[in-house]
């Protein structure tokens, strides 16, 4: 009885076994055909992809547009799709290329059709389509000047968003033959500016930077107007601070600390905290905020007074990096931080 019990178990296994084989055998003989509601994966290597970094600004959300011409990718374009940028677009009339946006998380290429207006993806801080009043960016795609086109919605946070397009010939459905490139977009923090500043020659020789160019930073970082912080600046009834900050991050100053007029710094040339007149003091540091004109702060947030000692204080020639921070006394965590970099002529 065990003997045939075991004979029976043999001859099933084996059917199974070949049944099996059978499925794996025809199934891999013919390629899978991908309908439209199917991503197809990607083809070929990234190692040819052309890759663009571009960095947009938080603060300038929905103002700033950044363009890749695909004329540059000429040559990439003709070795991948075996066609000029120029026969692409026009096959993009009969169908037979297709302007796709790629999924880099799950590497397939995504057929959402344009879910933000004509051509264009509202894509999450990941890269990936997402619907429009929670997107991170909008890609957009023009034919007709063959660019690629970036503008950062409000919902952006600091980071880099990775966009990955291109085309694809239709004939196979795996898309095989195609072409993609990458853009790597930095978006800067809106409580983080970048200044850079000449300093002329001359004795207690300065510069004015005005605090009106970070309008949108200014209300990014404490929802105020620029005339607003010039009035929290004023030290008799300061609604904010001014500090340094190190190559380390590290916070240093502050109230009681100033040695400058107001909120202000004298400083030596490696940015430490003096009295004027002590050894080694060289530059200041110090917000004007009063407009002696209308005899109110300035409406447009006044300036950052930057000088330094004498001509040859600091020396002709000098760069020195000095870090601003102005945090608000009402609401911890509120920062604005300047990063300057002073060049003494």
């Amino acid at each position: 009885m065990k003997k045939i019990l075991f004979s029976i178990l043999a001859v099933c296994m084996t059917l199974v076994c070949v049944t099996a084989c059978s499925e794996d055998y025809v199934d891999a003989s013919k390629p899978h055909f991908y309908g439209e509601n199917e991503n197809p994966p990607l083809k070929g290597t990234d190692a040819n992809m052309p890759s663009a970094s571009l960095t947009m600004g938080q603060a300038n959300a929905g103002m700033e547009i950044k363009v890749i011409d695909l004329a540059c990718y000429e040559k990439i374009v003709s070795e991948q799709l075996g066609m000029t940028v120029d026969e692409a677009v026009a096959a993009l009339n009969d169908g037979s290329v297709r302007f796709l946006v790629v999924n880099p998380t799950r590497r397939v290429w995504d057929k959402t059709p344009a879910n933000a207006g004509e051509n264009k993806w509202a894509l999450s801080a990941s890269g990936i389509v997402i619907e429009p009043d929670d997107a991170s960016i909008v890609v957009e795609f023009v034919p007709t000047a063959k660019e690629i086109r970036f503008q950062l919605t409000s919902k952006a946070t600091a980071g880099i968003i990775p966009v990955i397009v291109g085309f694809v010939k239709t004939d196979d459905s795996a898309y095989s033959v195609n072409f993609r490139c990458q853009s790597l977009i930095t978006v800067t923090d809106a409580s983080v500016v970048e200044a850079e500043v000449t300093v002329p020659k001359g004795d207690y020789a300065g510069w004015q930077l005005p605090l009106g160019d970070f309008i949108n930073n200014i209300d990014f970082a404490f929802g105020v107007t620029p005339y607003d912080l010039a009035k929290g600046l004023d030290t008799s009834d300061a609604a904010y601070d001014v500090y340094l900050m190190d190559a380390s991050g590290n916070l240093y100053g502050g109230p009681d600390t100033y040695t400058a007029n107001g909120a202000g710094y004298w400083l030596t040339e490696n940015v430490e905290i003096v009295k004027w007149g002590a050894d080694g003091f060289a530059f200041f540091i110090e917000p004007d905020i009063w407009d002696y004109d209308t005899e109110d702060y300035y409406s447009d947030g006044g300036y950052l007074n930057i000088g330094r000692l004498s001509s040859t204080t600091p020396a002709s020639g000098a760069v020195i990096n000095a870090n601003i921070v102005i945090k608000s006394r009402a609401t911890s965590g509120k920062t604005l931080t300047i990063m300057l970099t002073l060049n003494f002529e």
